[in-house]
C-alpha cells in the first residue's frame, strides 16, 4: 500500500499519547505486486504454499505458543553432543538446531562411521535396530523411530549398497563365475548394512499390513511418513539374499575366532539377523495367503515366528553380558549412528515432542511378548478355529488383551479371503453348525430356500461380530453403535424367515423361531459387550454410574440366559426323541443313510454347506456330550456367575446407599436421568430386548421395602451363588484345550477373588450398621477385575 492510499489523519482520532509519539521509521512500500505474484501460483487444488516437509497446522500452533524452540524445532545442546557433559539448567541451555539427514556415508556435517566399525560396534547397531522396530510397533511414526537410525535413510543405504557391492568389471565377472567371489567390505559393515536393511524391510511390510487391514487408531499406529524416501531393494529377494549371505559369512567366521571377547558379538549378531529375517518371512507369509496350501503356510509362518522368539530370548543373556563391558567408543559410534532428533523438522513440534525408546532388554522383552503374540493370535487361530463358537472364544482374548496392531491387522486380513473364512471354510456352513451347536435346526428348514438367502444374508453382519473383536478396546464401542442398529434390523427379517419356514415344511408343530432366537442372543451379547466396556474404559465410573451398568448388565444377562435356555430346550427335546428313536428303531437309526444327505448340487451358494450340516446333524444330537457341548456349557456357567455377580453388585451399593455411606450427585446443568439417557442412547432404536427407561430403573432398583439385614443377605447370597458357578465351570474346564476356553483360568482367579472380597467387605458393612457408624471410608477396587469391582470398606 503507497502513502497516498494512506487516509489523512490529524490525530483526533487517536489516543493521545499515540498521536504524540507516533513517528515513522521507514517510507512504506508498496508490496501489491508481491502478493498477486504469490497468489497466482494458488489454485483450488493446491491452495496453500508450502514445500513438502511444512505443516501448516503445526506451525500455526507453534506460532501462538511463540517459543523459540517451537517454531525453530531446536533441541538442547547437551541432547546433540556426541560425548554428553553434565545436565545444565533447562531455562539456561542453550538451542540450537538439529543436523539435518545424512547425505550419504561421507556426509559433509558429520560423516557416519564406516571404515572403523568393528564386531562389537555392529552388535550394538543391530541391537538399536531392534529397539526401533519395537518403537514402531508400540505407535510410533516411522521418522521417530526407523528413520531416526541415520544408516536407514535412502542415500546412506545406497551409499552402502555401491561400497560393499560395486560394479565389478568383465574381467571380474569372469574370476566370479570361475571361482567363489571375494565379499566386499568387513564383517561389521555387511551386518550393519543387513540389519539396517531388515530393518527397513520390516518397516516397509509392517506399514502395508496396517494400512491394508485398516483398523489401526492413532494411538495404535502413526501412518504418515512425512513425505521421507525409502530405499527400493533391486530385486524381490534382494534383502533375503543378503541377508543368508552375512549370517553364512558369521557362522564361518566364528569358528575361526581364537578370542574369546568377540565370540558374545558374533553370536549377538547372528541371532538378531536371524530374528529379523525369521520375522520378516513370517509376516510376509501372513499376508499374502491364499490358494489350497494355507494350511502348510501358516504351519511354515509358525514355525518361523517360533524360531523369531526363540533367537530373540537367546539375545537378552547376551546382550546383559555385552553391556557389562560396553566401552565409550560403542557409546560413541550409536550416538553418532542414532539421532532422535533428525527428523523434527519434518514432523513439526506442536506439541513439543519427547521421543522415548526402551531400554534394551526391556525392549527385547516386549518384542519377545509381540512375536508370541503372531503366534496364538493369528496362527493358532487359524489353524485351529474349525467352528463358529471356536473362532469366538479364542478371538476373545484378542479383544481383551489390546494386542498389538500387527497381530490384529493381520488376523483382520486372515479372517476372510476367497469367499471363505479364513480362506478355508464356508460361513454359511458355519452359522448353521454354530446354531445346531445352540439348539435344535431340522434338515427339513435347513434345505428350504429361504434359508440360504437369510443365511446369505446373515454373512456380514456375522463377520462384523468377529471382526469387532480385533479392534482397539476404544474404537469398539463406537463400531458397536453402528453393529447394534444393523442387528435391531435383522431381527424382522429373522421373524420372516422363521414364521415363511415354518408354513413351507408343512410342520403341524408349535413355531420354534431358530433363527430369531439367534439373532436376539447375538443382538443382547453386542449390548452387554457396550455396557461391558464402559465399565472397563472407565466411562461408567462413580457408584451412581456403576450402580446402573451392572442393574442394566443383570438385566441383558438375564435375557440372553432365557433365550439360550429356550434354544437348550429345543435340542434336548430333539436329543430325547432321537433316543427314544433308536431304541424303537436301532437298525434304521444306526445303519441307515439320511436319503436326502447331499443329493443337491450347485444351485446356490449354501447348498455344500446344508449338505455338510445334514451329515453332521445326527452328531449333534448325541445324547454323550461333545466337546464343544461342554466349552458351550463352561461359558453358559460363566454368564450366570457374572449375572449373579451384577446382581450382587447391586444390592451392595444400595445398601451403602441406605447405611448413608454414598453420597447423592448434584448437578448444575445436567441430572441423572439426562446421563443414564446418553450412557444408553444406542439402545433406545432395539426393540427386542426392549429399552430400559430411567423410570424403569428407578422401579427395579427400589428396594426401599427391603431391610438393611435383608439386602446384605440376598448380595451375599448372590456373590456365593456366583462363586459356586465358577467352582463349578473350573471342574469343566481341566477337560478342555486351553485354547478353546470361554474365558482365562487367570481372569477366573480374579472373578473369585472379587466374589470373596465383596462378601468380606459386607460382612464388615454388616458389622458398621450395627454399630451404628456411618463414617467408613468406601473405596472402588478395579484392579483386580477391570470388569467389576470390589468395593472396599475402611
Amino acid at each position: 500500500m503507497s502513502e497516498s492510499n494512506i487516509p489523512a489523519s490529524d490525530g483526533k482520532d487517536l489516543p493521545e499519547t499515540v498521536g504524540r509519539d507516533f513517528q515513522p521509521k521507514a517510507a512504506m512500500v508498496d508490496i501489491t505486486t508481491m502478493l498477486k505474484d504469490a497468489a497466482s501460483a494458488l489454485t483450488f487444488e493446491s491452495p496453500m504454499i508450502h514445500t513438502d516437509s511444512f505443516n501448516l497446522q503445526d506451525s500455526m500452533a507453534a506460532l501462538e505458543i511463540m517459543d523459540q524452540k517451537m517454531d525453530c524445532c531446536e533441541v538442547p545442546a547437551s541432547a546433540m553432543l556426541i560425548e554428553p557433559t553434565e545436565q545444565q539448567n533447562d531455562k539456561d541451555e542453550r538451542m540450537i538446531f538439529p543436523r539435518p539427514a545424512p547425505t550419504g556415508l561421507d556426509d559433509v556435517i558429520d560423516a557416519l562411521p564406516w571404515d572403523e566399525l568393528t564386531i562389537e560396534d555392529a552388535a550394538f547397531i543391530a541391537l538399536e535396530n531392534v529397539i526401533r522396530l519395537e518403537s514402531l510397533l508400540s505407535g510410533s511414526s516411522v521418522v521417530e523411530s526407523t528413520y531416526t537410525c541415520l544408516y536407514s535413510h535412502k542415500v546412506v543405504l545406497e551409499d552402502m549398497h555401491k561400497r560393499l557391492d560395486p560394479c565389478m568389471s568383465l574381467t571380474e565377472q569372469m574370476k566370479a563365475i570361475m571361482q567363489t567371489p571375494t565379499q566386499k567390505g568387513t564383517i561389521a559393515q555387511r551386518s550393519v548394512f543387513a540389519s539396517t536393511l531388515l530393518l527397513v524391510e520390516l518397516t516397509d511390510l509392517i506399514r502395508g499390513v496396517i494400512l491394508n487391514a485398516d483398523i489401526y487408531e492413532e494411538e495404535d499406529f502413526g501412518t504418515s511418513t512425512f513425505n521421507i524416501a525409502s530405499f527400493r531393494r533391486p530385486s524381490e529377494g534382494f534383502t533375503l539374499k543378503i541377508v543368508l549371505d552375512e549370517i553364512s559369512s558369521i557362522e564361518e567366521e566364528s569358528t575361526k575366532l581364537d578370542q574369546y571377547d568377540n565370540q558374545d558379538a558374533f553370536e549377538a549378531i547372528r541371532l538378531t539377523l536371524s530374528f529379523q529375517k525369521d520375522l520378516m518371512v513370517a509376516v510376509s507369509s501372513l499376508a499374502r495367503l491364499s490358494g489350497k496350501t494355507i494350511r502348510k503356510e501358516v504351519e511354515a509362518a509358525q514355525q518361523s515366528i517360533k524360531s523369531a522368539k526363540k533367537k530373540l530370548q537367546d539375545t537378552v543373556p547376551i546382550f546383559a553380558r555385552l553391556k557389562e563391558k560396553q566401552s565409550d567408543s560403542v557409546k560413541v559410534i550409536l550416538r553418532r549412528t542414532f539421532d532422535p532428533f533428525v527428523n523434527r523438522p519434518l514432523v513439526g513440534n506442536s506439541p513439543v515432542r519427547t521421543i522415548v525408546f526402551r531400554d534394551a532388554i526391556d525392549a527385547t522383552n516386549e518384542m519377545i511378548r509381540m512375536v508370541d503374540e503372531v503366534d496364538w493370535c493369528v496362527c493358532k487361530v487359524i489353524l485351529k478355529a474349525n467352528s463358529l463358537g471356536r473362532i469366538r472364544r479364542m478371538m476373545r482374548p484378542v479383544s481383551s488383551e489390546s494386542a498389538n496392531i500387527l497381530t490384529r491387522s493381520l488376523l483382520v486380513l486372515n479372517l476372510y479371503f476367497d469367499e471363505l473364512i479364513f480362506g478355508q471354510y464356508s460361513l454359511p456352513e458355519m452359522i448353521v453348525r454354530y446354531m445346531r451347536q445352540l439348539s435344535h435346526v431340522p434338515d427339513s428348514i435347513v434345505n428350504l430356500p429361504t434359508t440360504d438367502a437369510f443365511l446369505n444374508r446373515l454373512c456380514k453382519p456375522v463377520y462384523d461380530t468377529l471382526k469387532l473383536m480385533a479392534l482397539n478396546r476404544n474404537r469398539q464401542r463406537s463400531y458397536l453403535d453402528i453393529m447394534l442398529g444393523d442387528w435391531s434390523a435383522l431381527r424382522e427379517e429373522a421373524y420372516i424367515a422363521d414364521m415363511t419356514n415354518h408354513q413351507d415344511s408343512g410342520s403341524h408343530s408349535e413355531l420354534q423361531p431358530h433363527f430369531s432366537l439367534y439373532v436376539i442372543s447375538t443382538t443382547i451379547e453386542l449390548m452387554d459387550n457396550y455396557v461391558d466396556l464402559g465399565v472397563e474404559l472407565e466411562l461408567l465410573c462413580n457408584e451412581h454410574e456403576l450402580t446402573i451398568a451392572y442393574w442394566y448388565r443383570d438385566f441383558l444377562l438375564s435375557s440372553l440366559l432365557t433365550q439360550l435356555n429356550t434354544m437348550r430346550r429345543y435340542k434336548l427335546d430333539a436329543k430325547k426323541q432321537v433316543h427314544q428313536d433308536a431304541e424303537q428303531f436301532p437298525a434304521t437309526v444306526s445303519g441307515g443313510k439320511p436319503q436326502k444327505g447331499g443329493k443337491k448340487k450347485g444351485k446356490n451358494k449354501v447348498s455344500v454347506a446344508n449338505g455338510a450340516s445334514n451329515r453332521t446333524n445326527r452328531d449333534d444330537l448325541s445324547i454323550t456330550p461333545t466337546v464343544e457341548d461342554i466349552e458351550e456349557e463352561v461359558e453358559y456357567l460363566f454368564l450366570n456367575a457374572k449375572r449373579f455377580l451384577c446382581r450382587g453388585i447391586v444390592r451392595f451399593f444400595v445398601s451403602l446407599n441406605q447405611a448413608g455411606l454414598i453420597k447423592e450427585n448434584s448437578f448444575d446443568f445436567t441430572s441423572n436421568e439426562m446421563i443414564y439417557q446418553k450412557r444408553f442412547e444406542p439402545f433406545i432404536g432395539i426393540h427386542q430386548p426392549p429399552y430400559l427407561t430411567y423410570d424403569d430403573y428407578l422401579k427395579g432398583s427400589d428396594f426401599t421395602k427391603l431391610t438393611q439385614n435383608n439386602l446384605v443377605s440376598a448380595s451375599s447370597d448372590s456373590f456365593s451363588v456366583a462363586k459356586s458357578l465358577i467352582d463349578q465351570a473350573l471342574k469343566h474346564m481341566s477337560k478342555l484345550d486351553p485354547d478353546f476356553l470361554p474365558i482365562q483360568v487367570e481372569e477366573v482367579k480374579q472373578l473369585s477373588k472379587v466374589c470373596v472380597a465383596n462378601s468380606v467387605y459386607l460382612q464388615r458393612l454388616k458389622q458398621l450398621t450395627v454399630g451404628g457408624k456411618t463414617n467408613a471410608k468406601l473405596t472402588l477396587d478395579m484392579a483386580t477385575h477391570r470388569h467389576f469391582c470390589t468395593i472396599k470398606l475402611g
